[in-house]
């Protein structure tokens, strides 16, 4: 109930901003709004392989008794890898300035290298009280982020300085995400009584290092690959169609992001209902089933928009994306694609096969991007959408077919622990949802994922929300 409340009160402040800025912005700024998210995306996959993945799997276990010393040794990591993302998304906004690029983006890229340390801060520290099981903490912070982000982006429009200079929107826009991040953050480790920082303890620290290091090497690549999956259509569309079509695509996305994140709230309940049935040989007739409600219910979505879509883009957006109106039918694709990958990714993770999630992200990324790239790349929002589309499919068909190998006919009994496939990653720590911990130690349970049941980041952590 908590976990819900915190997902929804993060993500649908994201979703609110999302679409006020695309009716207050001009398509350009909007554009580079988008696009700075999405590079910060790219690095932010370093901050969560190696500090936040990590933390869910090794928190609640190895470091349950010491948890002080090694919520303090991450913050410091944490501020360690917000450096480095200032020198490196700094340095993109020079190139970008260098070279010539627009105005706006190299605002944008500036002012998220300055705000990214903030933002970071609070996926960070909300995922510490999934550790402690303290979600109802992390649902107020929600609440904190949400005023703030909301109340500073209004304030800004009734003092009359969104709207008027592309580069100063796109300053604002992300300067007011950052210090909703780092002020609810900021609670968050005061409420946690980790400030001033827990003293370093050498033992902490050293094991720490090490079990992060060794876990983050998948979690980033996997992180990374996942990243391009999600956003390189975006990416390629602002350099070959410009940041305008590139907030065109956004503006048409934010119609699908309801089904969306329904999926990631469902997901999360999907990955202990895997692991049940697993253990009582019934996984594939499960897979069939909750890919069927999964198809079912974004079919459902889907001929929502078909049907009231184009009225409500002219009517959210003020005629400003009216062109992309004809685009509708393949915006009600993308919850088809993401629900029948969540439903797999689902299933794969509870039988324990992260090797299998990365390798079927590089066929399905083989599938699609390789074609694409040999017809020429994303030169519009239709195809950025179907590209999309087309990765999630090509995603679902690699992961379905080794879910439906290694179940058989008769479902598997269990998680894959001895599947012949080579050091997996440590799977991460679960609850039962009411506060109580799930350790392999105390109920023989394996652990689980409890935020990474869907394909494509946290809500709370992409521009798409």
């Amino acid at each position: 109930m908590w976990s819900v409340l915190d997902q929804a009160l993060f993500a649908g402040a994201n979703f609110v901003v999302n679409v006020l800025l695309a009716r207050w912005l001009s398509p350009e700024a909007y554009g580079a709004y988008t696009v700075a998210f999405t590079v910060f995306l790219l690095f932010s996959t370093l901050h969560q392989g190696m500090l936040t993945e990590p933390m869910l799997v090794f928190g609640p276990g190895r470091f349950k008794d010491r948890l002080p010393a090694y919520f303090g040794t991450l913050l410091r990591g944490h501020l360690g890898v917000s450096a480095i993302g200032f020198a490196v998304l700094g340095a993109g906004a020079l190139g970008t300035w260098a070279f010539g690029g627009p105005l706006a983006l190299t605002v944008g890229l500036l002012a998220i290298a300055i705000a990214q340390g903030g933002i970071l801060l609070t996926w960070l520290t909300r995922s510490m009280q999934y550790v402690t099981f303290e979600p109802q903490r992390s649902a107020v912070a929600g609440a904190i982020y949400a005023v703030l982000l909301l109340g500073g982006v209004a304030a800004l429009y009734a003092a009359g300085v969104i709207g008027e200079v592309e580069s100063t929107d796109v300053l604002l826009a992300v300067g007011v995400t950052g210090a909703a991040g780092l002020l609810s953050g900021l609670w968050l480790v005061r409420r946690g009584g980790l400030w001033p920082l827990p003293t370093p303890e050498a033992e902490v620290v050293r094991e720490a290092r090490a079990q992060h290091v060794e876990y983050g090497r998948w979690a980033v690549a996997s992180g990374g690959l996942d990243w391009v999956a999600g956003y390189l259509p975006i990416m390629w569309l602002s350099l070959a169609g410009g940041l305008a079509e590139a907030g065109g695509l956004r503006a048409l996305y934010n119609f699908a992001l309801p089904a969306v994140h329904v999926f990631q709230v469902l997901g999360t309940l999907m990955v202990p209902t895997f692991v049940k049935a697993l253990e009582g040989g019934t996984g594939r007739r499960t897979l069939g089933a909750l890919t069927a409600l999964a198809v079912v219910l974004a079919g459902i979505y889907g001929a929502v928009l078909l049907v009231a879509g184009a009225p409500a883009l002219s009517l959210i957006y003020d005629g400003k994306f009216d062109a992309y109106a004809d685009l509708m039918w393949a915006v009600a694709l993308v919850p088809v694609g993401i629900g029948v990958v969540v439903v797999l990714l689902s299933c794969l993770r509870a039988m324990e096969r992260p090797r299998q999630l990365f390798w079927a992200r590089i066929v399905a990324l083989v599938l699609t991007v390789a074609p694409l790239a040999l017809l020429g790349g994303v030169t519009t929002a239709r195809a950025a959408l179907l590209t999309i589309v087309a990765i999630s499919l090509a995603s679902a068909l690699a992961m379905g077919i080794d879910a439906l190998r290694h179940l058989g006919t008769s479902g598997a009994s269990g998680p894959d622990s001895a599947s012949g496939d080579g050091p997996q990653s440590p799977p991460p720590a679960s609850g039962d949802g009411a506060g109580h911990a799930h350790t392999p130690e105390a109920t023989g349970e394996p652990r689980l994922p409890l935020h990474s049941a869907s394909p494509i980041p946290p809500p709370e952590a992409e521009p798409w929300t």
